[in-house]
């Protein structure tokens, strides 16, 4: 609960790198769930160093999509995502969720479109819309993890034959 309290209470770049990050996490966990069990040098070769096949948030993203956990409209908001993040973190003229070279990527996002809200609430900010499909991600993860997809222990289809 803290990261939300965080993504309601912080500034919009802070905002945005943090609630990049929430995701990017949650996104690696549920990946993980999905895999043989790996100890933690499997799992740092996979994910930590500079040459790993998992290293960055697209990297993530296009594995998520390619193990079925998500279609091609939650890919796509993941990118948005991750394009807003880099906005923020590399650009210092960046400095809220309206600017020019975030504020398509956060019209482009399609959570905000299924994710519903009171009518009685007022409008929703490009703020809103990124920090509402952030937390419907993080949620969703969540679920996710529930319950373990791994998959039986591995049977050798491939094996040395030398």
């Amino acid at each position: 609960m803290d990261i939300f309290h965080e993504l309601d209470t912080a500034n919009d770049r802070t905002t945005a790198i943090v609630g990049a990050a929430f995701v990017e996490n949650g996104l690696a966990l549920v990946i993980l769930s999905r895999l043989r069990i790996l100890d933690d040098s499997e799992q740092k070769q996979l994910f930590d160093n500079n040459d790993s096949v998992l290293a960055t948030f697209a990297g993530k993203i296009d594995m998520g999509f390619a193990l079925n956990i998500y279609g091609k409209l939650v890919r796509d908001d993941l990118h948005n995502i991750r394009a807003i993040r880099n906005r923020f973190a590399h650009h210092l003229e960046v400095r809220d969720f309206d600017h020019p070279e975030v504020a398509g990527k956060c019209d482009n996002l399609n959570g905000p479109k299924y994710i519903d809200r009171r009518p009685t609430q007022a409008p929703r900010t490009r703020r809103d819309c990124y920090t509402d499909t952030v937390a419907h991600f993080g949620a969703r993860f969540d679920l996710e993890l529930k319950e373990r997809h791994t998959p039986p222990e591995p049977i050798a289809r491939i094996v040395p034959d030398y």
